[in-house]
């Protein structure tokens, strides 16, 4: 196994002790945690304001550093087909003794040498995206602390940033006396009304606000969910049905489901400049019983519904959004989660609209298949329930209509779940896993660790090869966290980062061949995160 060192790390190590928790010593620099880009990955330092980027094809493993700014506060990698870092600084206020930086969310390609810098109208620090990373909206936390040393400012501002641009618009909302909570975006490639349409959904304890992106001088739609304020709900989940069109919401203390429904043609009060949507709302009420913990949607036309878990009264209701009309339908467990699939059944061999139900972190010990198509009339011989071996804690899906859950109370088991067969399958391990990280490819592979040195894996689908496969590889260290990439590097491999553990937090990974893991093709490096003590700039 191969390890790559840097010298800045030799000088410095008397120096760094104290980062190690055990010492009982400060950390001297902040890191975020690690980001995964198509093929390299990156680190980023809140001390310095320094991006270290890890190309994996390099065969000594020497980070480039790339500037951000000043106090970073957010880092992810921009979403769609983009293989960019997004990184969302705070600058700085400044005093007497600094001089002021602004705010920036940074853009950061591997293939570039120069990072894109938009600057901001304000220290925001949450960020939320598109599905296809064509849009961000920032907007601030609940707390003061998000505003970043800023002393005023409007805590119901949003950036709305357009990337096709690269810019930047302050498109402050009105408040009904709360904050900006979540942010959801309709898909993409939605057409409304004839227009393809990106519309962002902004949820608000007591109200939602539906902003048009693609036009900004047109006015937000604040919609209150509880028009007379006599209690207060918290919206948590959004579903868009942009060909009904309607906005459906469910919120935590409610008993119903939210429509929006979207109706053509300006609101009678446009004002005179014209700056107002070519559409409005409407909102009802689809009582759908009580506790409600997840909603999905199925269905095309006249024909669309929505399935609602109840689990307290270990029920499902299903809504006609047309009607209002609710059919409740008893589950005999609680169920909380709702997985959607298209395909057969060991009933039917057509492809239909079918559901996993159960509960994660209820104490179910069952699973519950649905048949939606005619559920409504069909009712309770549209399900069927099926015995698990311990309560589901969480569950991933898998490419062919395969679902892994993870279960257990403490220590973990794990199954995999056939959902045309309606087959579950245990898998076997003869200790403790203590890291679970599922790969989402063709192949599907489960890496684990057993909470020391020692990586395993086992593909979830068999590829033709009748049997599923598995290995493992002993590395030199504690592994701290598993992240397969998703793309092949420059040199034709695509690679597993391990994250090993490194309390001095100087930086310490291990690569892998994801596809043929080994321990003899195993690159190590360490320190790197500390190249910026004696290169500081460097390109």
């Amino acid at each position: 196994m191969k390890r790559a060192y840097f010298l800045p790390l030799l000088l410095v190590l008397p120096l760094a002790c104290n980062d190690d928790p055990q010492s009982g010593g400060t950390p001297s620099r902040r890191v975020m945690p690690i980001v995964a880009l198509d093929e390299s990955v990156a680190y980023v330092d809140g001390t310095s304001g320094l991006v270290f980027l890890l190309n994996l094809a390099d065969p000594a493993l020497k980070p480039r550093l790339v500037p951000t700014g000043k106090s970073p506060v957010a880092a992810e990698k921009r979403k769609g087909a983009n293989n960019q870092l997004l990184v969302l600084t705070h600058g700085d206020p400044g005093s007497l003794s600094t001089q002021s930086e602004p705010a920036r969310l940074v853009l950061i390609d591997p293939a570039s040498k120069d990072p894109v810098t938009i600057e901001l109208p304000g220290r925001y620090d949450q960020l939320a995206q598109s599905d296809d990373g064509a849009f961000a909206i920032l907007h601030y936390s609940a707390t003061s602390s998000g505003a970043g040393g800023s002393m005023l400012y409007n805590p119901n501002d949003l950036a709305v940033v357009k990337f096709a641009s690269n810019t930047v618009k302050s498109r402050p909302i009105r408040s009904l006396g709360s904050v900006p909570d979540q942010v959801y975006f309709s898909p993409p490639g939605s057409t409304l009304f004839g227009l393809q349409r990106n519309l962002a959904v902004v949820l608000a304890e007591n109200y939602v606000t539906i902003l048009d992106l693609d036009r900004d001088d047109r006015t937000e739609i604040t919609v209150p969910l509880v028009p007379d304020g006599k209690r207060t709900v918290e919206p948590v989940q959004v579903l868009f049905d942009m060909a009904g069109p309607a906005i459906y919401i469910r919120a935590d203390g409610s008993n119903d489901i939210f429509q929006i429904s979207l109706i053509q043609g300006a609101p009678v009060d446009q004002n005179a400049s014209g700056t107002s949507n070519d559409f409005h709302v409407s909102l009802s009420l689809l009582g759908a019983g009580s506790a409600l913990s997840d909603m999905a949607m199925f269905g095309t036309g006249d024909s669309t519904r929505l399935l609602v878990t109840a689990p307290d009264s270990q029920q499902i209701v299903i809504l006609d959004p047309t009607t209002g009309s609710a059919t409740s339908i008893p589950t005999g467990t609680q169920v909380d989660r709702i997985l959607l699939f298209k395909g057969p059944s060991p009933k039917s061999s057509q492809s239909q609209d079918r559901a996993l139900l159960l509960g994660v972190g209820t104490g179910a010990t069952s699973v519950v298949f649905a048949d939606l198509r005619d559920i409504e009339t069909a009712q309770g011989l549209a399900i069927e329930s099926w015995s698990i071996t311990a309560p589901v804690v969480d569950i991933t899906p898998l490419p062919g209509n395969m679902a892994l859950l993870k279960q257990g109370n403490g220590s973990v088991a794990l199954s995999i779940v056939n959902l045309e067969d309606r087959t579950i399958e245990p898998i076997g391990s003869s200790g403790l896993l203590d890291d679970v990280t599922v790969e989402a490819t063709v192949r599907s592979r489960l890496w684990g660790t057993d909470g020391a040195n020692r990586l395993e894996y086992l593909d979830l689908v068999n590829n033709g090869q009748g049997r599923l496969y598995s290995g493992e590889v002993i590395v030199d260290r504690t592994i701290a966290n598993i992240l397969p990439l998703a793309k092949k590097s420059a040199d034709g491999n695509r690679y597993l980062v391990l994250e090993m553990l490194d309390p001095m937090n100087v930086g310490y990974v291990t690569l892998l061949n994801a596809d043929l893991p080994d321990r003899k093709g195993a690159r190590s490096a360490y320190g790197f995160l500390l190249t910026d003590t004696f290169q500081r700039g460097q390109p």
